[in-house]
């Protein structure tokens, strides 16, 4: 079983970093992807002006089976302080995977 953890995140620029933790653990900075968009479209959603699109696997530890706390926090911002940053559309997709025997013949 794997789990993935999305959230969308809007006002940032790519110099801008968040600190992502899960049950107070930081996650490897390594382990996250971060996909910039010009805008969505409404026939692809809510309508978001430009935004990051964040991914990054759950592991156990730090996560558990149950109630979890996540924590993400602006570690850097890069110019225009004035921004204000949100972080929003947060989803965990979790894969189930089987496991197939194999027979030889």
């Amino acid at each position: 079983m794997t789990a993935t953890l999305t959230f969308v995140a809007t006002q940032m620029i790519d110099t801008d970093q968040l600190e992502i933790r899960v049950n107070g653990e930081a996650t490897d900075a390594n382990g996250i992807e971060r996909e910039y968009f010009v805008g969505r479209p409404p026939s692809q959603g809510r309508p978001l002006g430009r935004h990051f699109v964040y991914r990054l696997p759950l592991t156990a530890p730090p996560a558990t089976s149950g109630n979890n706390t996540l924590t993400v926090r602006l570690a850097h911002r890069g110019g225009m302080p004035s921004r204000m940053i949100n972080v929003q559309e947060f989803e965990v997709y979790v894969r189930i995977g089987t496991s197939r025997e194999s027979g030889t013949g």
